[in-house]
């Protein structure tokens, strides 16, 4: 669980917000130079279809308020009054004019909010401040509205109040309401006068700034032209008070830029723009920006994005520096702000746009220099909204024209490249740069940059070689002692990191720091104990930190989200998530998708959509990522629907971030893989890769070999590894050979018994200085152990003491931490044991175990229980079973990650109802352990633990309700075990069977389990099954389907779908349909019935008792009841469960059918022999 200090530091998350200044307007007149022309063609303002007409109507609305209306309308706007519920009457108009004529109602809320333009610029509040003049209190009386509406007070109170109301308003420091705030202006009436030319500019600038927040609406464009054309008068005419050449003149020319902007006359504001370069002080530049922020989204709002890429083009003299973030370092705060609100805008609005390759190629037309501005303002959009794939394309085909791309620009796409871990295009692009000089800044950003990407690869070597460089140049900054600890925590070694943080900010011999270590650097040292699972150690740093006065983030916390996620703490995790919310810091899509792995990892795919329902509900916008890790659960809990829908989702979503990448196509392989589809799909699938422009990395390689291995085609499979080989000589390409890869072509081989190759393998592992993990000497173990000799045993045992007793066991580090490689280790012989009914051997082996420092895990838990039913010893099982289910309910409780939204639950809900959850995890011991009470007769404690598994939301498969019908029939409950054959078993083996015509490839979300009650046939839902992590029944599947496959092609005419085939394959092969009766329950329900019909009832069994003989010494009278009891429950279960009883006929059938069919056969040969 979290620490106290966790509580400590979430207290501290919100920081305080601090109150900027204001200061007056300065009327300093500054010469003007020669006003640059614009180089727009002729017709880059042509209107397209869409635009929206206004401007005749609006200068209507605005033209017929006489001064009657205008007067009622703000006597109606006060708030201390009632006449607005009443009707005028206007004298121009000879009509009852309603109040909502004259105040519009307001509309909807926008979209999103854009940037506040304007919030540099700053004003002295008391700018309409008037000596002796104050807002005043008054309070009118009211009508009733059955009375008649009451005679207004005279013009000059009209005025007054008007006045009053129009000093609160431009004073206050609430949200500027336009409408209230014109009326009050237009009933000012000879008050006007008193306002100077700077305070009629000030609220137009606050009308603009209010009207501008509707460029992202995306109803007509009625009320931006509306306002426009009502501004824009008032603005002609306090022009001419104005002092040409004056700071006032050019905020003057600023806001009727921004008017014009409004009206969409964006070819009149354009010319006007480009006649304010010569106000270079940065007073003027701030409004300038504004402007030209509010022309950017005229523009793309009455053009769209490509009109505003040209745009920018066009002036990028003027604007360059402010789009490219590297270049707008330097400027001070107001005009950095403003800058970085101008790009954001720009930047936003140049991401919509689709193929920016396939653009930049259309403009290959126009001079070199405006489209090496088009590829580098891609660029800069595509780096810093981590799209990098999209800027490869650009580079290229700024190549492909003959663009000389400046270096800086190719590190800063590698550094993108990084940061989506896309190393093989990373390393590909930084291997192609070559610097001509070795003194420059250009050369400091080409080795920081391989700092980085060689630091984020774990790369020790190279990072050293790129830090001696640095070093030699004086070049060292934080961010690159920062990408030293960062190499070394990517591998785990704590050790180092440490070391190395104490000698870079600790002064030796003393407690004073060298250099002030900052977030980031504190961030790396928990990450690297998060690689170990070292709680401790991360707890611990998080109080160094916190002592330090650092305040974690996001990204801290997301590192021990990760770390809570690998060992498996739900609660911890939930616990962070919970007080990150009662600290007002939401989770974000980063921490969501860590949370969702977890899941992942526990085969919950119900309980991760409902995180990922919960992530939308609190306003997260998924990414790829999350989505993947959805799709991940589907995958490892064998819900193939849900991994098609998820992948339909992605490949048809048209969000930019939601666009297929190798991960994408990996967790559907590794679909493929473990649903156990023919190894020709898999190969089909991935020579399909060449034509998505996406390369395959090593892990894609391990899906194709582990495909290849499990259809028992192990030629194929060094085939593949000798082309995976190859390819590791083409550093770009970043495909390496690592312990895994070896490790699954190692147990192939000896999965066909060829120790020899096997061996071959392994020592070329070694030959490769790879280090072997757990699972490498795992497969070694259970090869030996599978021989089931003496000898073998003998080896197995010896080779396991060797790698206990080394003085180092590097091995003992993999993704699961030390427990799980101990468990890797020790689990084969012990599953050995078990099969050989030795329980004291299994005992042996977890203890060591154990003393190793493992722990007692679901695994070593049920082949202990294993060994005690197959042995016969009850009473050792009725001890271990609670432990078991214990351990159930700690690995798969996860109300915590929903607990405010149980919370928020009616209390009279059961608590079924919320915690119901998808776990399968305690199938197989359960089977185990039935199947042992069964046999020792202990029927009550049968019912009593399946009772208890379904009030804590567990679920069933297959097996489990076959054995839950051989132990009803055994308990003497034949009615019961035909029912649960008739509603549970036989219903979902049909569902299993119906093949849905079509499927939806262009889902909505990506949710599979969408709560619904049309659909309730049975009280259950079935736990997901199918061959998955086990090769056994992997290897069983590859082979019948791929007899299945050659009825047919599987992909035939689907050549761009790439989940097709799984689509297929998930229901039609009948290896994964295995909701069916076993051949066990049906051949003990035909001998439950052959009984019956003889006139027999079943009775309860004794321990390790087969059905009762009859006593043939019995009354006359106790047969005759006997017989009636029979033929009353045979009745029974024939009317009742007419299916089940059909396929235990069947079944019959086909037994004696191939009985007599194998009898023949064997006549056939003694014939053919003799």
């Amino acid at each position: 669980m979290i620490e106290p200090l966790a509580a400590a530091v979430f207290n501290s998350f919100l920081p305080s917000r601090s109150t900027a200044g204001h200061f007056s307007l300065q009327a300093a007149a500054r010469a003007a130079s020669r006003p640059m022309r614009s180089g727009f063609p002729q017709k880059f303002f042509t209107p397209q279809p869409r635009r929206a007409r206004g401007k005749e109507k609006s200068q209507i609305i605005v033209r017929e308020e006489c001064s009657q209306c205008t007067e009622w309308s703000i006597y109606a706007n006060d708030e201390r009054c009632c006449a607005m519920m009443h009707s005028i009457w206007c004298t121009r108009r000879n009509r009852l004019l309603m109040m909502t004529e004259v105040i519009p109602t307001r509309h909807r809320s926008i979209r999103r909010q854009p940037p506040h333009p304007a919030r540099s610029i700053r004003h002295s509040p008391s700018v309409l401040t008037v000596a002796g003049t104050h807002v005043s209190q008054r309070r009118h009386a009211s009508n009733t509205s059955d009375s008649p509406p009451s005679p207004p007070p005279s013009k000059s109170n009209l005025e007054e109040i008007a006045w009053q109301k129009f000093l609160w308003h431009m004073n206050s420091a609430e949200e500027f309401d336009i409408r209230t705030v014109w009326h009050t202006f237009d009933a000012l009436g000879s008050k006007r006068d008193s306002l100077k030319p700077e305070d009629i500019l000030l609220f137009i600038e606050k009308s603009v700034t209010h009207v501008e927040r509707l460029y992202y609406r995306t109803d007509p464009f009625d009320f931006l032209h509306t306002w426009g054309y009502r501004i824009r008068p008032l603005l002609d005419d306090v022009g001419n008070q104005i002092t040409p050449l004056s700071t006032l003149d050019h905020w003057h020319r600023c806001l009727q830029i921004r008017a014009m902007a409004l009206t969409g006359d964006t070819k009149q504001a354009t010319s006007a723009v480009s006649k304010l370069q010569s106000f270079v002080d940065e007073e003027h530049m701030v409004r300038l920006l504004v402007a030209y922020e509010s022309l950017v989204k005229s523009i793309w709002r009455h053009y769209d994005a490509y009109r505003v890429l040209d745009f920018l083009v066009l002036e990028w003299k003027s604007l360059g520096s402010h789009l490219i973030r590297r270049s707008a370092k330097g400027y001070s705060k107001d005009l950095g702000h403003q800058s970085h609100c101008l790009r954001r805008t720009a930047h936003d609005i140049i991401e919509t746009i689709a193929e920016p390759a396939i653009v930049l190629a259309e403009r290959r037309h126009w001079i070199e220099n405006r489209r090496f501005r088009t590829g580098q303002l891609f660029m800069e959009v595509l780096c810093t909204r981590d799209l990098p794939e999209d800027g490869l394309a650009v580079l290229e085909e700024m190549e492909r024209q003959s663009i000389s791309v400046p270096m800086s620009i190719k590190l800063t796409l590698v550094r993108a490249l990084v940061r989506t871990d896309a190393f093989e295009q990373a390393n590909a692009l930084f291997r192609s740069l070559t610097p001509k000089t070795t003194k420059n800044s250009h050369f400091k950003y080409y080795v920081s940059t391989g700092l980085y990407l060689f630091a984020h690869q774990g790369d020790v070597g190279r990072v050293q070689e790129k830090w001696i460089q640095l070093e030699e140049h004086g070049w060292i900054s934080t961010a690159d002692v920062a990408m030293v600890l960062y190499v070394y925590a990517v591998r785990g070694s704590t050790e180092e990191v440490v070391r190395l943080f104490d000698e870079f900010f600790i002064a030796p011999g003393s407690d004073d720091t060298v250099i002030i270590p900052n977030i980031v650097h504190y961030t790396i040292v928990i990450y690297a104990h998060a690689q170990r699972s070292d709680f401790d150690g991360m707890n611990a740093w998080l109080e160094t930190m916190s002592k330090a006065g650092i305040t974690p983030d996001e990204y801290v916390y997301s590192v021990i989200l990760k770390s809570f996620a690998k060992r498996g703490e739900v609660d911890s995790l939930a616990s962070v998530l919970d007080q990150m919310r009662s600290a007002d810091m939401q989770p974000s899509v980063i921490l969501y998708t860590s949370a969702i792995t977890l899941l992942a990892q526990r085969r919950d795919p119900v309980g991760a959509e409902a995180l990922y329902k919960r992530a939308i509900e609190e306003g997260v916008v998924p990414d790829r990522h999350m989505v993947t890790a959805l799709m991940n659960a589907h995958v490892e809990a064998a819900s193939w629907q849900g991994v098609i829908r998820a992948f339909d989702y992605l490949k048809s979503s048209p969000a930019r971030h939601m666009r297929l990448s190798i991960e994408v196509y990996n967790t559907l392989f590794k679909a493929y893989v473990l649903i156990g589809a023919p190894f020709d799909i898999v190969s089909n699938l991935f020579s399909k890769l060449e034509g998505t422009r996406i390369r395959p990395n090593s892990y894609t390689f391990a899906l194709l070999i582990q495909s290849a291995c499990d259809a028992g085609r192990m030629d194929i499979a060094s085939e593949i590894f000798q082309k995976m080989d190859n390819q590791t000589r083409h550093r770009e390409l970043n495909i390496h050979i690592n312990a895994y890869v070896l490790t699954i072509i190692m147990a192939g081989f000896l999965r066909i018994n060829d120790k020899v190759r096997a061996k071959s393998v392994y020592d070329d592992m070694r030959a490769r200085k790879i280090q072997p993990h757990s699972m490498t000497f795992a497969a070694i173990l259970k090869a030996y152990g599978n021989e089931n000799t003496e000898e073998s045993l003998r080896i197995a045992e010896n080779f396991l003491s060797s790698l206990i007793d080394a003085k180092e066991i590097p091995w003992v580090q993999p993704t699961g931490g030390h427990s799980s490689a101990l468990e890797h280790i020790y689990r084969p012989l012990m599953d050995v044991y078990a099969r050989q009914e030795k329980p004291e051997e299994v005992e042996r082996h977890l203890q060591k175990m154990l003393d190793a420092g493992g722990e007692a895990t679901l695994g070593v838990l049920t082949a202990l229980l294993h060994a005690y039913c197959r042995s016969g010893r009850i009473a050792s099982a009725l001890q271990v079973w609670p432990q078991i289910f214990q351990l159930g309910l700690r690995y798969f409780r996860t109300d915590s990650l929903f607990s405010s939204q149980n919370k928020a639950q009616d209390e009279d809900e059961d608590e079924e109802s919320q915690t119901k959850r998808q776990a399968n995890i305690l199938c197989v011991p359960l089977s185990i352990y039935m199947d042992a009470l069964s046999a020792a007769g202990m029927h009550l404690e049968i019912a009593a633990v399946w009772k208890k598994m379904s009030m804590h939301g567990f679920t069933f498969d297959s097996q489990n309700w076959n054995h839950l019908a051989i132990a009803l029939a055994r308990a003497g409950e034949p009615e019961r075990a035909f029912e649960v054959l008739e509603k549970v078993i036989l219903p979902y083996q049909q569902r299993s069977r119906e093949i849905l015509a079509e499927r939806n490839q262009q889902p909505e979300n990506p949710l599979t389990f969408e709560p619904s009650d049309k659909d309730k046939k049975t009280d259950v839902e079935p736990a997901f099954e199918g061959p998955s992590h086990d090769r056994e029944r992997r290897a069983i599947a590859v082979k019948i389907a791929t007899q299945q496959s050659k009825f047919g092609q599987l992909d035939a005419g689907h050549e761009n779908d790439f989940a097709h085939s799984l689509h297929i394959l998930h229901q039609v092969s009948p290896s994964w349909s295995i909701w069916r009766p076993n051949s066990v329950t049906l051949s003990l329900l035909g001998r439950v019935l052959a009984s019956l019909e003889s006139g027999v009832p079943v009775r309860p069994m004794k321990p390790y008792q087969k059905i009762q003989r009859v006593d043939q010494a019995e009354e006359w009278e106790q047969r005759r009841a006997r017989v009636n009891l029979a033929a009353d429950i045979l009745h029974r279960i024939c009317r009742d469960f007419p299916h089940a009883v059909r396929a235990v006929k069947e079944h019959e059938w086909r037994s004696s059918r191939n009985r007599m069919g194998r009898a023949q056969n064997t006549n056939t040969r003694r014939m053919t022999l003799g």
